[in-house]
């Protein structure tokens, strides 16, 4: 909306000149505030699509991740935790997920290049995502209330869970900045 307000502003001074000097508008004026006003409606609909290609591009990544962390946690859990612990299982898991975590971004920002400001607004939308999903999976499947759900990051190995999910959630900036795209 900015670029829209801008441009009405440049063209009310223009009529406020014109008025000054008793000028006619002539054809050439005219075309002037069309193309004005093309631009600041482009630079709007610029904005809108941006948006909604982090909105997107944060959500396939969750999607993915999350699908593999799924699978991933079922075998940490059947097979994995009886043989190492939990928290041996965890730190095996960890590496793994974050490997996938790290190459579903790089495709999607490869597929859907955004610049570093818009993959920090990726990052915040996939943590929101994956963290809601998590706490929705939690309390639908193991029948734990929010709040037990929430408890159980005092222990050691849902706090390293938590520490991957960071990392998860910092990986579109740092692949941004690393192979950055489109400006703004």
């Amino acid at each position: 909306m900015h670029g829209v307000a801008v441009a009405r502003k440049r063209i009310k001074a223009r009529e406020q000149a014109r008025r000054a000097d008793k000028q006619p508008r002539t054809q050439a004026d005219s075309w002037a505030a069309v193309r004005a006003a093309k631009s600041a409606m482009g630079y709007a609909l610029r904005g809108c699509h941006a948006m909604k290609l982090v909105l997107l591009t944060g959500t396939a990544y969750v999607a993915a991740v999350f699908a593999a962390g799924f699978v991933l946690g079922v075998l940490r859990t059947l097979v994995l935790a009886p043989l190492l612990g939990e928290l041996g299982a965890v730190l095996v898991e960890l590496p793994v997920i974050l490997s996938i975590a790290w190459l579903v971004c790089a495709r999607l920002l490869r597929r859907w290049p955004l610049s570093p400001p818009a993959a920090a607004a990726m990052d915040g939308i996939a943590f929101l995502l994956l963290m809601l999903a998590e706490a929705g999976l939690s309390t639908l499947l193991a029948g734990r209330s929010l709040a037990e759900h929430l408890a159980l990051y005092a222990l050691r190995p849902h706090q390293l869970g938590l520490a991957g999910q960071l990392a998860f959630a910092v990986f579109p900036w740092m692949q941004a900045r690393r192979w950055p795209g489109p400006p703004g």
